[in-house]
């Protein structure tokens, strides 16, 4: 793989991401500290456009928007468009997986508690990480290195199915 994957775990508090590059994860957390409103989402952009920068990945992998999250939701929307203009601008292509594909390709299960993500990818992928956020940023970039590789070897039925659910919806950005 020439090129880079990033998962990233959007939040207003602590987004996570994880570059895997050569299937070695660089896993860390955009922290905000005390920032609110308008300068929490600008160093949240910065600090991505450096990572974009930095790694100019071939694809990224962002986790959709939680439809049953009411707190915050305008917030969260603002953040995620933010990103999203920003892979445009750079003109990276990104795909977004909803939060049930994304436990189901880790664990195997749509509707697994979050914390099982975590005992997943070390089960799995036998990768330590601090936190659930950390997780899922991992196993949106570990999705994204199979979906820019024709080998989908040694996946489970569910991982496949979650694989193929978002294939359809990069294919159809592309086209």
């Amino acid at each position: 793989m020439s090129k880079p994957v990033i998962g990233i775990d959007p939040s207003l508090n602590n987004t996570a991401y994880c570059v895997l590059w050569a299937g070695e994860p660089i896993v860390g957390k955009i922290g905000v500290g005390s920032k609110k409103g308008v300068p929490r989402l600008l160093h949240i952009e910065r600090t991505t456009e450096k990572l974009l920068e930095l790694y100019q990945p071939q694809l990224i992998v962002i986790e959709g928007y939680s439809h049953a999250s009411a707190h915050q939701a305008h917030q969260a929307g603002e953040l995620g468009g933010i990103l999203r203009r920003l892979f445009h601008v750079y003109g990276i292509r990104w795909v977004d997986v909803a939060p049930g594909t994304l436990k189901k390709f880790v664990t195997g299960k749509g509707n697994a508690d979050k914390s099982m993500i975590l005992l997943n990818v070390y089960k799995r992928w036998g990768v330590e990480l601090k936190n659930h956020d950390e997780a899922d940023a991992f196993g949106l970039a570990k999705l994204g290195t199979y979906l820019c590789s024709a080998d989908a070897s040694g996946l489970t039925k569910p991982q496949l199915e979650a694989l193929r659910t978002v294939q359809k919806k990069l294919w159809g950005v592309l086209l």
